[in-house]
């Protein structure tokens, strides 16, 4: 007999977004299970940069970024600042 490979369940929550709408999504489903639901990442990919920025906020998303993810943060902001000087 065969063995099928197992992978994990993903959840797709864009045809619930369609539907229901972000906000009511967010508030049924907490904003903290959410996340350690889908992670970060998949959840940005998801609903998109602006409406994670929108609803969750920019302390939020910087608060889960991972120590190499804010340094490649903090070197893009001081070089977007340096091409402004010039």
């Amino acid at each position: 007999m065969a063995r099928t490979a197992r992978k994990p369940f993903e959840i797709n929550l864009r045809p619930v977004i369609r539907s229901l709408g972000i906000e009511e999504v967010i508030r049924q489903a907490r904003e903290d299970r959410l996340i350690d639901a889908l992670g970060r990442e998949r959840l940005i990919e998801q609903i998109g940069e602006k409406e994670f920025i929108r609803h969750f906020g920019m302390d939020r998303l910087v608060a889960s970024l991972s120590p190499k993810e804010l340094r490649e943060l903090k070197r893009r902001l001081n070089g977007a600042g340096n091409s402004r000087d010039e």
